[in-house]
């Protein structure tokens, strides 16, 4: 039994119901069909991993440490950062910018230069991705800004 697994399924349940309980009001029938079966996907995915956990019933191990409440703040600050700064900057500049310093404050790993190229990169090509798949797939607005 692993305690992330217990916590993750339970807040997954739980925020499947906050939403499922919101989903009733002023959406049309067709307006349902994709939040419900990602709802269910959720729930049903949470609820397996909750019962295959607890059915395991091996010894349970402590594998969430509580995170510093300075390093809480600081991400806090840098997504708060990131809201602002996008509609100046745009989505695209401001999000690799800020997930790569993310990546620097959170993860020891990202701290090496190679690994943080290669981290970067990888955030920079999965940002493009979702910027074009926004942008012309989807027809969703991303902020523009300055740079990009």
């Amino acid at each position: 039994m692993r305690n992330s697994d217990i916590v993750s399924s339970v807040l997954v349940l739980a925020i499947v119901a906050i939403f499922g309980l919101q989903l009733r009001s002023g959406v049309t029938f067709f307006g349902l069909v994709f939040p419900r079966a990602v709802l269910w996907g959720l729930g049903l995915s949470a609820a397996g991993l909750l019962v295959a956990t607890l059915v395991r019933g091996q010894a349970p191990k402590k594998d969430i440490e509580a995170p510093q409440l300075g390093t809480v703040f600081l991400v806090l600050l840098l997504m708060a950062v990131w809201i602002v700064a996008m509609n100046w900057l745009g989505f695209y500049v401001t999000s690799v910018v800020v997930f790569g310093l993310q990546m620097l404050l959170i993860d020891p790993n990202a701290r090496n230069p190679k690994a943080f190229i290669r981290s970067i990169v990888g955030v920079a090509v999965e940002l493009a991705v979702f910027y074009v798949a926004f942008s012309t797939l989807l027809e969703v607005p991303l902020p523009r800004g300055i740079l990009f």
